[in-house]
């Protein structure tokens, strides 16, 4: 069956670490998921409200 009705929330954080000789080798990123449902009275239609946030971080610098 698929929802029609609720919400979901989801936290995450990645680390990554490359073996490499290199400048900054240290690279992490956190963020969090929301999904937000609304169903009409019939249940036939459904408004899906979505937003995400990631932050990245690169050994105390920003990535872009």
């Amino acid at each position: 069956m698929t929802p029609t009705d609720g919400m979901a929330v989801t936290a995450y954080a990645e680390l990554n670490y490359n073996f490499k000789n290199g400048d900054h080798p240290l690279y992490s990123r956190y963020g969090l998921d929301v999904k937000k449902m609304f169903a009409s009275e019939s249940k036939r239609a459904i408004l899906v409200v979505h937003g995400e946030l990631q932050a990245n971080n690169r050994h105390g610098r920003a990535v872009f």
